[in-house]
């Protein structure tokens, strides 16, 4: 029985790993570099989508320095009118006035 059961269990232990491996989580240069999007949590419902040469702002709120490493929006979703969705002095201090 014992030497059936080490060889199963080796096999499951392998098996284990190469699963481990394959779901690990891609870059965000690997993810750029299949040309899907990069999403980038900020806090709560805001999170910067960069796609390519386009960069999308989500519901900013927070800081405006939250958002400072991040390229300037081509487009803004704001998804609620409340304030942990929508702040209008964040999005002030965001959006150029072009």
């Amino acid at each position: 029985m014992k030497k059936v059961l080490i060889p199963i269990l080796i096999l499951i232990a392998l098996i284990a790993i190469g699963v481990f491996i394959n779901n690990s989580k891609p870059t965000e240069e690997e993810l750029a570099l299949q040309g899907l999007p990069v999403v980038s949590p900020i806090e709560h419902a805001s999170f910067v989508m960069q796609w390519g040469d386009l960069t999308i702002y989500n519901d900013p709120v927070g800081a405006p320095e939250l958002y400072s490493e991040y390229e300037s929006p081509d487009l803004v979703l704001i998804s609620d009118i409340h304030g942990d969705h929508l702040s209008t002095t964040t999005l002030t201090a965001l959006v150029a006035d072009d």
